[in-house]
C-alpha cells in the first residue's frame, strides 16, 4: 500500500482529478458523475454529480505532495467559497493525494465548523474529506 500511496504522491493535479473522476464513476454506477476541464476556470469544482442549477454533489480534487500548509489551505478555502459562490450543493467533498495529519485534520474541522455555523449554507453543505482516494 505504501507504494500505491506514494505513487498519488507523484501524480500531477490534472491527473489525479482525471482518477479520481474515474473512481468516482466505477464507484457510483448509477450517477451522472461529470468531470470539469479547466484548472482555474472549474468554478470551484472539478467532479459533479446532479445538476449544477440545483443541489449537486461536489468533489474538488487537490494534489498536495508535500502536505496541507498555509498555501495549500488558501487553495482550500478559495475552492470552497467558489463553489459556494457559485453553487448551492448538497455536498462538498475534498479529495486529497495525502493522508491528513492532527493539525491538518483540525484546521478543516474548523473550517467545516465555520462554513456549517452561519451564512445560508450552514444547513446545505455537508463537508467531507478523504484521507486517501482509495479509502
Amino acid at each position: 500500500m505504501d507504494s500505491l500511496y506514494q505513487r498519488l504522491k507523484e501524480l500531477d493535479p490534472d491527473t489525479f482529478q482525471r482518477l479520481c473522476f474515474q473512481l468516482l464513476k466505477e464507484r457510483h454506477p448509477e450517477q451522472d458523475i461529470r468531470h470539469v476541464e479547466g484548472a482555474s476556470g472549474d468554478k470551484g469544482l472539478d467532479v459533479f454529480a446532479g445538476e449544477l442549477y440545483g443541489k449537486p454533489a461536489i468533489w474538488q480534487c487537490k494534489a498536495f505532495p508535500n502536505g496541507v500548509g498555509k498555501s495549500q489551505k488558501q487553495q482550500i478555502r478559495e475552492s470552497l467559497r467558489t463553489a459556494l459562490k457559485n453553487f448551492s450543493p448538497a455536498h462538498w467533498n475534498l479529495c486529497l493525494t495525502l493522508t491528513w495529519m492532527r493539525r491538518a485534520s483540525r484546521w478543516f474541522e474548523k473550517l467545516k465548523n465555520v462554513q456549517c455555523g452561519q451564512g445560508e449554507h450552514r444547513q446545505d453543505v455537508c463537508f467531507r474529506h478523504r484521507q486517501r482516494i482509495t479509502s
